[in-house]
């Protein structure tokens, strides 16, 4: 799955989950377009209906995105994301199957250029220090069950 189509996933589900990770609009003078095609880190994609002009998604998405250790495809703004295994490139993975051993990895959501942890997005549930699903279940002893 492309990251373009991902984004658009992502972006219906936390919409659902009242979670306020959309990208942002831009006020610029640049011609907004209804569909473009652009790159972003080498990885070609389509966007719709989107809310940002090509220039301005263009540098929101090269500075704002990273890498996934896996497949070295973006990792995307609002995107959840695994941990990536010890000595990795990068330190984060899609959370697909293809990318993602294990759904226990889940650590958080990718935000604007840096990770948006499982404390941010659920205080009441995670405390501060948990580095991941699977983490919080063995620190805890409780089963973690999460709809992404």
């Amino acid at each position: 799955m492309g990251f373009i189509k991902k984004l658009a996933k992502i972006r219906k589900s936390f919409k659902k989950k009242k979670i306020d990770l959309v990208m942002p609009n831009c006020h610029c003078a640049h011609p907004k377009q209804k569909k473009f095609t652009m790159k972003v880190k080498g990885v070609e994609g389509v966007l719709e209906n989107f809310t940002m002009c090509p220039s301005c998604a263009k540098e929101y998405f090269e500075k704002h995105s990273t890498s996934c250790a896996s497949c070295k495809d973006p990792i995307v703004p609002s995107e959840a994301v695994g941990r990536a295994p010890i000595g990795a490139e990068h330190p984060f993975t899609h959370l697909t199957f293809e990318c993602c051993p294990s759904g226990g990895l889940y650590c958080g959501v990718w935000g604007e250029s840096r990770l948006v942890t499982l404390h941010e997005l659920k205080p009441d549930k995670y405390p501060e220090e948990t580095c991941s699903a699977i983490g919080h279940a063995l620190k805890s002893g409780e089963p973690v069950i999460e709809s992404i």
